[in-house]
């Protein structure tokens, strides 16, 4: 195709395209597109035409019901106790601007409230009584609640300590600070390159798809008069095309790649602006022929995970890079709310959904390589490389563009992934790989 085409939540812009960055904020001929909006509840668009079935992943109403609930009394600092949730369940009573626990120790709410430890041990005095089984884990102390034996709900986040960790980490080894209007000006360059090499990009409530125009040209030579259609109407019609069956086996030759930035809106709202590497990765791969799924906020979700991982082999999937929070054995994923209480999956996840073949698995997450479990599941279902922490990892997104530059640069460039681990264990020593050493991006 000559000319690129952008559709932004449904609609096609008509070129030529006029690009203006005003600030931190970039406009296509006059339309909004950066910084992403945060959106309560996004309108989905399906990733394909057809897929086979995978499970619904949900929560009891039980457990649903005690979290809620405890979340409602300790947001309003136990003034409001749900149905005398915590006083039944831990003995701790609020009078006025003091707090008073079982044991009659009277303590400041405020300073109570605001206490991880507080919060974490009265959860779990509520999850004992209503005879919930929970885990404590190691390092940040989260409290998660399997729901399955491959996934569950993170009840209780250590916000406070990643942070902390976080700047430590920037203390040992600093990465220079990064300005959101240069963000913007990024963003806008990734948008402007597919563009003037011709090829599509769909920006929708969380999600955005990047086909190359290799692809896009075998689309439309079979679209009768495709030349003479106006912008909008290539756009419909290859929009009715272009999404895959995958419950047959493809009609044409791919070769793609799925990018998860579960907690943008987090980062953005705790460390005042969002890594920009996810959006960039999908442009360097996309100009490498790939097409590119980039699934942000609450858009990734363990039924995405699922069908991705399942269908692996299908789209012939090459690239895995995930860039979100996590914890020994565990993946957070971005639902079901923007910011807290997110769903998560642990290795069994992977032994029961992942259908892959030579997939270089990259997951910039906290303690994801602490044992081997994540790491093996992924190469026994056909992963190549997976490249993931051994301890906690700094959630500042300077930070994180730096290492998932230094890993990803030279795999574009065609070096093996033993290059590209090596690259990034020189400047961070926690990070580690498994598997294959000598996988290449093709």
């Amino acid at each position: 195709m000559k000319k690129g085409i952008l559709v932004v939540r449904g609609k096609a812009l008509e070129p030529p395209y006029v690009m203006r960055q005003e600030a931190d904020r970039i406009f296509v001929n006059d339309k909004e597109v950066y910084p992403l909006p945060e959106i309560e509840k996004p309108k989905e668009r399906a990733l394909f035409k057809a897929v086979p079935e995978v499970p619904e992943f949900q929560v009891p109403a039980k457990i649903q019901k005690v979290l809620e609930d405890f979340q409602t009394s300790w947001a309003s600092g136990i003034i409001r106790d749900v149905d005398n949730l915590i006083k039944d369940a831990s003995g701790i009573i609020r009078s006025e601007d003091f707090i008073k626990d079982a044991s009659g120790i009277i303590r400041d709410a405020d300073d109570f409230i605001q206490d991880y430890q507080e919060e974490k041990h009265t959860l779990k005095h509520v999850l004992k009584s209503k005879d919930i089984p929970f885990v404590e884990t190691e390092k940040y102390n989260d409290v998660l609640i399997p729901v399955e034996n491959e996934w569950g709900v993170v009840a209780l986040f250590n916000e406070a300590e990643r942070i902390k960790v976080a700047a430590e980490i920037d203390m040992e080894r600093p990465v220079p600070f990064k300005y959101q209007y240069k963000d913007a000006a990024k963003f806008k360059e990734y948008i402007e390159t597919g563009l003037k090499e011709g090829d599509m990009v769909i920006m929708d409530d969380d999600q955005m798809e990047f086909i190359p125009h290799e692809y896009l040209n075998e689309v439309a030579n079979e679209i009768p008069g495709f030349s003479a259609m106006s912008t909008e109407e290539q756009a419909e019609s290859l929009t009715e095309q272009l999404p895959l069956d995958l419950t047959r086996e493809p009609v044409r030759k791919i070769k793609s790649a799925a990018i998860f930035f579960p907690h943008l809106s987090w980062q953005r709202e705790v460390v005042g602006r969002h890594s920009r590497y996810p959006f960039s990765l999908a442009i360097s791969l996309k100009s490498k022929g790939y097409r590119v799924w980039l699934l942000l906020n609450k858009r990734v979700t363990l039924k995405e995970w699922a069908r991705l991982l399942g269908m692996g082999q299908k789209l012939n999937l090459r690239a895995i890079y995930n860039q979100g929070h996590g914890n020994r054995n565990t993946i957070f994923v971005g639902e079901p709310n923007l910011k807290k209480n997110w769903y998560y999956f642990n290795d069994q996840f992977v032994y029961k959904h992942a259908k892959l073949h030579n997939t270089i698995v990259h997951i910039h997450s906290c303690l994801t390589l602490a044992d081997n479990r994540l790491a093996t599941a992924f190469l026994r279902k056909g992963a190549c490389t997976y490249g993931a922490w051994r301890t906690t990892t700094s959630a500042n997104p300077a930070y994180c563009d730096k290492c998932d530059g230094i890993f990803w640069r030279p795999l574009l460039s065609g070096a093996t992934t033993g290059t590209a681990c090596r690259a990034l264990n020189t400047f961070d020593s926690m990070f580690r790989c498994r598997g294959n050493k000598n996988c290449k991006l093709p």
